[in-house]
């Protein structure tokens, strides 16, 4: 397989977790973990697999919805659950030598979460300042819309002229997303980066987030690659 163009910046929203966790009769706090190691394996494995396949990079920037503002309001043992595993997930990156090629950065609302979650952040965003092959955003505590909004409250008092609205998004550095994919069936953002999705394709995968394969993947880069044509309005 060959491909004519690969994205730079793919965006992924990995939805139905509580729905697989349900269809295969276990507690949905595990659920959550098949989850966030779903996401491991899409940055850390399978790139390594689609470099070592095809000679290139897949992509060179990813993001993904970890959580949402919205979600921020279910249940406090559910939340704390997911805190659980968001701690021990990102304590155990810093440790793991896979993970020495990707930049970790955290995106949203994160004074709402739990402190040792906020520290646990804050540590491998230092760990993983350095690394240039790969840059992973992290939506955790997020939503777009409240993302624009933010940036507009704090442009009204910021001495400087010379900023741009990307300067105050939560990911400023972060490139317009090229590729959008969303699991489970459902057709929509649920406010999604919306500062940086305005242009990217977007693939729409029935498969609930774990039972996402590569082979899937590989058939979304594939059309992205050779059947898409990007017209950006012209």
């Amino acid at each position: 397989m060959m491909f004519s163009k690969l994205p730079d910046h793919v965006a992924i929203t990995l939805d139905g977790n509580r729905r697989w966790a349900d269809a295969h009769n276990i507690p949905r706090k595990l659920g959550i973990r098949y989850g966030i190691k779903k996401t491991e394996e899409i940055m850390y494995d399978w790139t390594a697999r689609f470099e070592k396949e095809f000679g290139v990079k897949p992509f060179s920037e990813l993001t993904i919805h970890a959580l949402t503002l919205q979600n921020m309001g279910r249940p406090k043992e559910q939340i704390d659950e997911l805190t659980d595993a968001f701690v021990e997930t990102f304590s155990n990156a810093r440790l793991n030598k896979k993970y020495q090629n990707v930049r970790v950065v955290f995106g949203g609302e994160k004074h709402l979460l739990r402190e040792d979650l906020q520290m646990e952040m804050s540590l491998l965003e230092n760990a993983t300042k350095e690394f240039t092959k790969y840059r992973f955003n992290v939506c955790i505590a997020y939503d777009g819309l409240a993302e624009i909004e933010r940036a507009v409250k704090i442009a009204k008092d910021f001495p400087y002229k010379d900023i741009t609205a990307k300067d105050l998004m939560y990911f400023p550095e972060a490139k317009p997303i090229d590729l959008y994919i969303r699991t489970s069936g459902e057709k929509r953002l649920s406010n999604f980066m919306l500062f940086y999705i305005g242009y990217a394709e977007m693939f729409f995968v029935d498969s609930l987030a774990e039972d996402f394969t590569y082979d899937q993947f590989i058939e979304v880069m594939d059309e992205y690659a050779n059947k898409r044509q990007r017209r950006f309005g012209k």
